[in-house]
């Protein structure tokens, strides 16, 4: 009896989460995988991330073209808490030696530039990992997977990312009357 009760115990003392299997280098997400990624009509949201934003949160992308080398999208953001903004955006697509990478700046602008690199895919759970400019790493995924288990992805974030997970979405950015109950809020 004591064998069988063991792993929920152990399991209950790391929360769920055990060690990444696979080593963080070992992640590379490929050029298909990248198309795959941002070829969607859904909001692309970014669900978390390692680095701190002054009180912004439910970022999203939402193509409006996509081609191999170009992909015009709009990002949207809400600041402290009821403020949203949107602002057109022009990335250009490249297949890297050391992994897809898309370089964006606003539209009819030369800067700033921001680059993420694809570290990884999941076309089941539709959710990746991008690694950005200064060590940035945020895990995004399609709308219709917002609300999924995606435990491919978590593991690749964790791998990646190292142990900051900071939420980014939250259920009252696309429902506004959202109940939010308990700490931390997830709203």
């Amino acid at each position: 009896m004591f064998v069988l009760i063991l792993p929920y115990f152990v399991g209950l003392a790391t929360a769920g989460w055990t060690t990444p299997k696979i080593p963080a280098e070992k992640y590379k997400g490929n050029w298909t995988d990248l198309l795959q990624a941002l070829n969607t009509s859904e909001l692309f949201w970014r669900m978390k991330r390692n680095y701190s934003l002054d009180r912004t949160d439910c970022n999203s992308w939402l193509k409006r073209a996509i081609s191999l080398t170009d992909y015009d999208y709009f990002e949207r953001s809400r600041k402290r808490g009821s403020v949203w903004l949107q602002q057109k955006l022009v990335g250009t697509l490249a297949n890297q030696t050391y992994g897809p990478t898309m370089t964006s700046r606003i539209e009819n602008t030369t800067g700033p530039l921001v680059t993420y690199q694809l570290r990884f895919w999941s076309w089941s759970e539709k959710c990746g990992v991008f690694t950005s400019t200064g060590d940035r790493c945020e895990q995004r995924a399609w709308n219709s997977r917002v609300t999924s288990s995606n435990p491919d992805c978590e593991e690749a974030y964790y791998s990646i990312c190292g142990s900051t997970g900071i939420p980014s979405y939250k259920q009252s950015c696309i429902n506004p009357n959202a109940i939010c109950l308990g700490f931390p809020s997830r709203c």
